[in-house]
């Protein structure tokens, strides 16, 4: 699973990449990629999601963030 964050600088959303092109945006499950939430469980929370669900965008429409 990768994972990444796309949106404006400061605005940034998590995303899981379902291929070079794509991704879906899994801000509904979790606020953002980071300690706190990898600590409460972010990784078990999106595995369990029915990401092939979700609308997929394409990343070059957005910045990705750091």
């Amino acid at each position: 699973m990768k994972f990444a964050r796309l949106g404006a600088i400061g605005k940034e959303k998590p995303v899981v990449m379902v291929s070079e092109t794509e991704a879906v945006f899994v801000d509904h499950l979790i606020s953002d990629w980071n300690r706190a939430e990898f600590e409460a469980g972010a990784l078990a929370k999106v595995a369990a999601a029915k990401l092939d669900a979700l609308p997929r965008v394409k990343v070059a429409d957005y910045r990705i963030g750091s």
